[in-house]
């Protein structure tokens, strides 16, 4: 089945804070300090990082 994602990211404020919605969720993400973010949430690349090894964790889990 194909699935048609969508997602779009919105700039909240000066200092790198962005609201992302994908279908009903929202959530955001941030950068640290000392790059100007306020380190509320995780970075995008935290995200993505995030994102692969649960991939992972998913595939080990289907080959047992």
């Amino acid at each position: 089945m194909l699935m048609k994602e969508k997602a779009s990211a919105v700039l909240e404020s000066d200092n790198y804070l962005t609201k992302v919605t994908q279908r009903h969720h929202v959530y955001y993400t941030d950068e640290p300090a000392d790059v100007g973010g306020k380190d509320k949430f995780s970075t995008p690349q935290e995200l993505l990082l995030g994102s692969l090894a649960y991939g992972e964790t998913e595939v080990l889990y289907l080959l047992e």
